[in-house]
């Protein structure tokens, strides 16, 4: 599948080929390996070329909005293909979860579903390889769900904790 956007005043050929269960992703002159973990929801998480990455995934109308890692790109269809970047992280689903990034164990929720919590604030630890990992918050807001328990083995993309959606204004 090859596709042609913009990016600012560049335009970038994208060409995506299945290979044995993983992709060669071709971006202009850049070639990238990806393995897809899950899709669900509009949230990709796969491993590009070895590193865990995240990305959200949000059509709205003609334009699709695609947020990886601290990066939003609006990606514009029909013959005037572009791709804007956008000067933050994409608001809304990206934000509304919080995913592993690596596989373990759960051993402490420090918080609870209704909870008000700050940025930087730590939602629980996950044991890896018998060391403790820290989940911080990384915005602030009232927790919708907790969707794992203490003791549970979670993977890589799984979904620990979601966040309510922020009234409209």
């Amino acid at each position: 599948m090859d596709v042609v956007y913009r990016i600012g005043d560049e335009t970038v050929k994208l060409s995506i080929e299945e290979r044995h269960g993983r992709y060669l992703v071709n971006i202009g002159e850049e070639v990238h390996w990806v393995e897809i973990l899950f899709h669900d929801r509009g949230v990709l998480t796969f491993f590009l070329d070895g590193r865990f990455c995240r990305a959200v995934i949000a059509p709205d109308g003609a334009k699709t909005f695609v947020a990886i890692d601290a990066e939003t790109y609006c990606l514009v269809e029909g013959e005037r293909a572009s791709a804007v970047r956008s000067p933050g992280p994409l608001t809304g689903i990206a934000s509304l979860q919080v995913l592993s990034s690596i596989p373990g164990k759960v051993l402490k929720l420090s918080i609870a579903e209704g909870d008000l919590v700050e940025v930087g604030q730590e939602l629980l630890i996950l044991e890896a390889m018998k060391m403790e990992h820290g989940i911080r918050s990384e915005r602030e807001g009232r927790i919708k769900k907790v969707h794992v328990s203490v003791g549970q083995m979670v993977e890589p993309g799984q979904l620990l904790i979601e966040f309510e959606a922020e009234p409209e204004p």
